[in-house]
Formats: structure tokens, sequence, C-alpha cells
């Protein structure tokens, strides 16, 4: 079905490059990003974020275990639950997995799967179409890398990459160009060494040479289990060389934390779908403090408040101009997890949606018309569990217990003023847009804990 999709795009746009005289004359490139996906687990998932944020291996042990992933009696249960509802796959209440099995057979011959630095994460088909300088049907086996691809298209054009842009230095072009395949099948590759790192994986290629590791979230890089692999003669890696060719092995690995080190690797972090705030300057999450101005477009999960690492207090200050208007203020994640904080029926509601349970509450008081301040605090427990309190203009409103705060989608990303895409809740229809106006919305996050009383944003901003 998926290949479908991109295929009816690509056929219009072959389809105007032949109408127009040019198809003959463009260089096309098509490739794929990564192997088969790992994190369904022996049973698969009907839904990703109900099965945990942890990174399975095929070997019967979770890998990397991220917060509130469930027990195994649990999973029990879930598989029961989700057997019942195989005809809600593919449909707006699935969010699927394959299991290991299916997803080794597609990374077949290769090992490991998507986000592992072995073949099976890594190794992808490229395809080159250019008539006029490409011949047709030809195998090329030098190895490359998707970072060539850009320096291949500038070499081919006869350009350089610009050392500055509107007055702003630019980084330099990574990769090497593969233009000099397209003539000589048997040229040996340009390469030379090429590194790898995915969430603490890391594996470096040097001249034919494979050397790499999986990692265990938690456990010190320099205990990581290193192979090494002959890619001449083992296209599979299955053939692990380690304790034949030790000064190799150590030798690539030094090389390994130099190339790290020339394009901004480290500091190397295994923190996983839970993830945590970038340390990079300029990153969304400093402070875990977000404060937004409607109108505001849709937030991507990559950016928007990271509500999964702890407690949170959201607060909004609103004004209607009567009490029947209504609508979302803020919603975060998805149908498969998330949150909803929204005005219906004059009162104030926050639905938590944990792994498609859903737990509604709603404020012991209607709100009043005019200009309002609206807040939520979550103050989770150890045991996974929380309590969600209401305030209207900094005046408690009702508490809702919630069973487990820990199951929020991390990929739905977030909306001010409505809910659009996958509603987190069945509680109204979406988008279910705000009817009113929404001045400044403020949402802060504390790792772990007990929170103070909700500020308002303008007592926030006046206490920085």
């Amino acid at each position: 079905g998926f290949l479908d999709h991109p295929d009816a795009p690509r056929g219009r746009l072959l389809q105007h490059l032949a109408d127009s005289g040019q198809l003959d004359n463009t260089s096309i490139a098509q490739t794929t990003d990564n192997g088969a996906s790992g994190m369904g687990g022996p049973m698969g998932m009907l839904s990703i974020v109900a099965g945990g944020n942890g990174i399975s291996t095929n070997d019967g042990e979770l890998m990397q275990r991220g917060p509130g992933r469930p027990p195994a009696t649990e999973e029990a249960e879930r598989l029961e639950t989700w057997q019942s509802r195989l005809g809600d796959i593919g449909g707006p209440r699935s969010w699927t997995d394959i299991p290991w099995g299916w997803a080794q057979v597609a990374n077949t011959p290769l090992r490991w799967y998507k986000s592992d630095a072995h073949g099976g994460g890594v190794r992808v088909p490229l395809i080159v179409r250019w008539p006029e300088r490409v011949p047709q049907g030809q195998i090329r086996d030098q190895f490359h890398y998707v970072t060539d691809i850009v320096p291949t298209v500038l070499d081919v054009l006869g350009e350089s990459a610009p050392d500055s842009y509107k007055g702003l230095a630019q980084m330099p072009v990574h990769g090497k160009s593969m233009a000099y395949t397209f003539e000589d099948p048997d040229a040996e590759s340009n390469k030379g060494v090429q590194y790898f790192e995915m969430w603490g994986h890391r594996a470096i290629w040097m001249d034919g040479w494979k050397a790499v590791t999986r990692h265990f979230r938690g456990r010190p890089y320099d205990e990581d289990d290193w192979e090494l692999f002959n890619l001449a003669e083992d296209f599979s890696e299955t053939n692990n060389l380690a304790g034949q060719e030790p000064e190799r092995l150590q030798k690539m690995i030094h090389r390994w934390w130099i190339e790290a080190g020339r394009y901004n690797v480290l500091p190397l972090d295994d923190r996983t779908l839970a993830g945590g705030p970038s340390q990079r300057p300029g990153n969304p999450h400093d402070g875990l403090h977000y404060r937004y101005y409607p109108p505001t477009a849709h937030l991507h999960g990559r950016v928007s408040p990271m509500l999964q690492l702890g407690d949170w207090t959201i607060t909004a200050e609103v004004e209607r101009e009567s009490t029947d208007q209504e609508g979302v203020l803020f919603a975060h994640g998805s149908m498969a997890g998330g949150i909803s904080f929204y005005i219906q029926d004059n009162r104030l509601c926050l639905d938590f949606n944990s792994r498609e349970d859903v737990t509604v509450g709603r404020s012991d008081s209607e709100l009043p018309a005019g200009m309002t301040t609206v807040s939520a605090t979550l103050a989770s427990s150890a045991d996974r569990s929380g309590v969600v309190t209401l305030f209207v203009d900094g005046e408690e409103s009702g508490t809702i217990a919630i069973p487990d705060t820990s199951g929020i989608a991390v990929r739905g990303g977030a909306d001010i003023g409505a809910d659009h895409y996958s509603p987190t809740t069945g509680s109204y229809e979406a988008p279910f847009e705000f009817a009113g106006t929404i001045h400044v919305l403020d949402v802060r996050v504390t790792p772990r804990g007990t929170l103070p009383r909700p500020q308002t944003p303008r007592e926030a901003s006046e206490s920085g």
C-alpha cells in the first residue's frame, strides 16, 4: 500500500519529464531509508505506544526498555486484545509494527534491524537512472553512503558547494562523488572510511572491512562487544573475525572515535524514543519551558513539549465573549496516547490517553466569560500513577486520577487551539477548534517530581 503512495506522484513527475523531452537528460536517484523495524517484538504490535517505547532484539530480550513499557504479563494480556482487533490494522485506530520474524525476513540475508549499525539496519539499494550517462541494467559494488549523493550531483554538474550563503558560513559538504562508477564498473571505491552511529550502536567501514557493535542502553560504551567482518567475502556479516584480527579491530575502533569527533557525533546519547532535551545550542527544549502565542501551526513531535519526561503544568490565558464558546486549547499526541486540554459545555476538561486507555476529567465549576486563566498540573508517583489538578483563575477546580501517566505518544506532535491529525480522545469531533481567543499558552515540564502551584503566563514572565 505504501509503495503505491510514492509511486503515484513519482509517476506524474516522470510523465511530465517525458512530455517535456527532459526524461533522458534527468538524473534520478532512488533509495530507501533503513531496514525493517525490530520494535514489534516477538508478536508484533497493534499500537507502538501501547507496546512501549523500547527497541527489541531477536534473542528474546528487551535491549532498550523505554519508560512505561508494560511487564511481560501485561503484554500477554494485550496480545489477546490485539488479536480481537486485527480488523483495525490499516485504519485510524492502529499504529502497527510487524513481529521480529517478518522483520528478519524483510532484512534477509542481513542481520538485525532498523536503528542497528549492522547490515540489516543500514544496507539499502540505490537505483540511478540517467540514460545519457549511466548504462542501464548494470550493477555497481563500490561501497558508498547516503552523504555521497550530493557530492555526486555537484560533480556531474561541474559545480561546487558555496562556502557561505547570504553571509553565513556553510558546513563543508561531506561525502565522495560516485560519478566515477558510471563509466568504470570495476573501479575501486574512493570512499576509504565511513562511520555509523544510532542510539549508541556504532560501526565503521574501512577499505572493505567493517567493525560493528550493538549497544545496550545504560551499559558503559567501553563494555560494548565489537565484531569484525570482511565484507568483500562476507556480505551478510556472519563470520566474526574479531578474534583472528585483534590489531585491525583496535585500529578501526580508534578510527571510529576520530571520525565521530570530526563529524559531531559526540557526546554519544543512547536515549531512545522517550528521548530527552537536546543539549545543542538553540534547541526548542531549553529548560523544558515552552510559550506560544497563537495562531500557531501544528508542532512536530520533535519540537513539541516533552510531556513524557515528567510532570507538567499547562496554563492558558483565554478570552471568550460568551460561555457558549468552546474547543481545544492544547492537544498533544495521537489516538495511541496523549492529552487534550479543552473547554466543553462551559467546563474546563482534560482527557489523558495512556496507550489508548482514556481518562476523562472536568472542572467542578463552570467558567466565566471574558478573560480567564486556566491551568492543568500533573503530579506523578513512582508507580506511574498520577493526579491532574485543574485550576480556574488560580483556584483549584477538580482533580483527575490517572492510573498510568507513562503512555503519552512522543511522535504525535501538538496543536494549539484545535486537535488536528489523529485526535487524542473521542470526547469531541476533531478538530474541535476553539471559538474564543487564546492570548498565550505556557507549558512547563519538570522531570519526575512534585510541581509547585501553577503560575499564570504573566507571573511566569515576571519571574523569568
